[in-house]
């Protein structure tokens, strides 16, 4: 959910509408939206990537006859051999068995490639396989699938999530100008036109479709041109069902097997293929004529039909696409004929029939984002996002430095509820700690008691510099000696042998035991325990001016003491003489 600001636009100050309960479940619909979205976005960018990094590969190892694989079948061989060389020598217990699984994988596809680059033919066989009897080719050309399902979905996807988190286009300059509630009338009514644009814009692009790719008249009525495009995508469906299945038996084949992509599939098993895997119930046969004889199957094609065959076949009732007859010579005839694996449609719209259902991506995607606008008018509405400007981009203002505006923070409903908690104890938990405070005054004491010491050896206002020793260890309680004693000491001459009397023993200041300096607290809204921790602070700097005070007084009573000690060894002295 995103910020709400307390402030909208100068000028005019106003406390957002509190979020109301029935936009709970709105809130988590939107919330899941974007997560499959977002996860959708991802697939779709790795695929773009997968799909045309291998088309490229491939397409540039059969170009020279496949002497290109030989490079990267060294590099990945001398790295299985490296990786394995590496593992041989660590100690016994540091040889963990993925690292050899990795590097036996990296020489095994090496060496796959290095044998394959010797079949001049291999490379090309495969990108032919793809681009002519495949699931691409029921998507049209590679071209196709890389521009229609990969960057055009992509774009919509973006524009969805842009809407879900807010940041579809706005009149800034009127939005920054007005109050909290026109804001929001004027927000809604937004979504509402951009919602309908979206409705119109994809219901265009069905209407379109509908005539141009699947068939249907143009003075037909909405209810009749939705019917034919479901009928023609449930044909579709059953199409890419059957070229799957011939697509896992032209891997082991093709890929893996090495065969002609077009030479292994036979003309006897197209023709079970069309007559015993429910062709005839999608695709129904024309309607015999009157006084024909059924034929025993639904599709009785056979190899190489010659002209009379053919008017004999189709008086019958059979297929007359070209397409399904064999594509054996007619001087065969014993079913040997091959063919492609390409599962053909006997009506010529549905020759790629998954080129239609693609261009079906642009009504989809505008109709989810209008569905988007919808829904967030409905959240606007319930209070549960901001429709301030700079609600959308908060986040990102922060990452841009210190001069980006930042988003305002704090609410005056939150900020009267800690109000009326004052006085309640701070939770030990809490971002802001007193014992920072603590130490950074005992800090500050330290320097004044030095800055004392030094005035009165006549040192000056310097603070030389000192070791701070931490005596003990684990939870003893880490103390300072003043090393300015001792160095003032060690340069002064012997004294001469007086009387001994009382020594004043140089002041030994003691500060807490020292820790990690806590991170500081997060921008958010402050509660009722950092109002009283903020109180608490104060009292302490109040306490920590008074003892500097104190100590400042001390050092100068220390001073006047020894003077007035002097003043009386040298009257002594003086008497004696």
């Amino acid at each position: 959910m995103e910020a709400r600001p307390e402030e909208g636009a100068k000028g005019a100050v106003g406390p957002e509408l509190a979020p109301a309960p029935w936009t709970k479940p709105l809130v988590r619909l939107d919330e899941l939206w974007t997560k499959i979205e977002t996860y959708l976005v991802l697939f779709a960018l790795l695929a773009a990537i997968l799909y045309m990094t291998g088309w490229v590969t491939l397409n540039a190892f059969h170009t020279k006859g496949g002497r290109l694989a030989n490079f990267p079948g060294l590099i990945l061989v001398f790295a299985g051999l490296a990786s394995a060389a590496s593992w041989s020598r660590l100690p016994p217990r540091d040889r963990a068995p993925k690292r050899l699984i990795l590097s036996a994988v990296l020489f095994g596809f090496g060496v796959a490639l290095l044998l394959v680059a010797k079949k001049g033919d291999y490379f090309a066989n495969v990108s032919h396989w793809l681009a002519d009897a495949s699931l691409i080719k029921q998507m049209g050309t590679p071209q196709i699938v890389s521009a229609r399902l990969f960057t055009i979905w992509v774009a919509l996807l973006g524009g969805s999530l842009a809407t879900g988190a807010g940041r579809q286009i706005n009149v800034d300059v009127v939005m920054r100008f007005i109050g909290p509630r026109p804001r929001l009338i004027v927000a809604v009514f937004g979504y509402i036109l951009a919602a309908a644009a979206c409705f119109v814009a994809a219901w265009g692009f069905i209407d379109y479709l509908a005539i141009t790719r699947f068939g249907a008249q143009k003075t037909a009525k909405a209810g009749d041109k939705m019917a034919v495009v479901t009928g023609a995508m449930k044909r579709h469906g059953f199409i890419v069902r059957r070229q799957l299945s011939l697509d896992v038996r032209s891997f082991g084949k093709v890929v893996l097997g090495g065969a002609l992509y077009d030479k292994w599939y036979t003309g006897a098993e197209w023709n079970q293929e069309l007559n015993e895997k429910g062709w005839s119930d999608v695709y129904p046969p024309p309607p015999l004529a009157a006084g024909s004889t059924p034929p025993a199957l639904p599709y009785p094609t056979k190899p190489c039909l010659s002209p009379k065959e053919m008017e004999d076949l189709s008086a019958k009732g059979g297929s007359v696409n070209p397409e399904w007859r064999l594509t054996g010579t007619c001087d065969i005839g014993d079913g040997t004929g091959t063919r492609p694996p390409l599962a053909t449609a006997p009506e010529p719209d549905d020759r790629t029939p998954l080129e239609a259902d693609l261009s079906l991506i642009f009504p989809w995607g505008f109709l989810m984002i209008g569905l988007r606008f919808i829904l967030r008018g409905l959240l606007a509405i319930g209070g549960a996002v901001s429709t301030d400007p700079n609600a959308a981009h908060g986040a990102d203002a922060a990452a841009h430095g210190p001069s980006a505006p930042e988003p305002p923070i704090v609410e005056r409903r939150v900020d009267e509820e800690a109000r009326a908690h004052e006085g309640e104890a701070a939770l030990p938990a809490d971002d802001l700690n007193i014992r920072d405070a603590l130490s950074a005054s005992a800090a500050k004491i330290e320097a004044a008691v030095s800055d004392a010491d030094n005035e009165k050896k006549g040192l000056g206002g310097e603070r030389p510099h000192h070791e701070v020793k931490d005596l003990g260890s684990g939870g003893e309680m880490p103390t300072r000696v003043v090393e300015l004693e001792q160095l003032a000491k060690a340069s002064e001459p012997p004294p001469k042998a007086v009387e001994p009397e009382a020594k004043v023993e140089p002041a030994v200041i003691t500060r807490p035991p020292s820790r990690p300096p806590s991170q500081p607290p997060p921008d958010g809204i402050p509660t009722a325990q950092r109002l009283e921790v903020a109180r608490q602070i104060a009292a302490e700097e109040e306490e920590e001016r008074t003892l500097v005070g104190d100590l400042s007084e001390l050092a100068r009573a220390q001073e006047m003491i020894e003077k007035a000690r002097e003043e009386e060894e040298k009257k002594k002295k003086g008497g004696k003489g």
